[in-house]
């Protein structure tokens, strides 16, 4: 279950976060919501989109697409346990 999370205003401004499109920005902030205290967190394309744009019909390629640069740029680390993606 998600707890309440903190993100500090300066954040935006990391050289990690800095190239993030409003869309990857918006998928990344959901993560950091729907992590554990450990920072895990199902990283399945249809959940996240699910969970991000719960009233929008987003693309899951999009939200692949999305979720890969994410963790191209180093601000999450994508593994699988069995089938599922973490």
């Amino acid at each position: 279950m998600a707890r309440a999370r903190v993100v500090k205003p300066d954040h935006r401004s990391h050289r990690k976060v800095g190239p993030l499109t409003d869309f990857q920005y918006r998928l990344w902030v959901s993560m950091i919501l729907e992590a554990d205290d450990e920072g895990r967190f199902v990283c399945e394309v249809n959940q996240l989109r699910a969970q991000t744009w719960p009233y929008l019909k987003v693309q899951p390629a999009a939200v692949k697409a999305a979720r890969d640069r994410i963790a191209e740029l180093g601000l999450i680390i994508i593994y699988a346990v069995k089938p599922v993606a973490y």
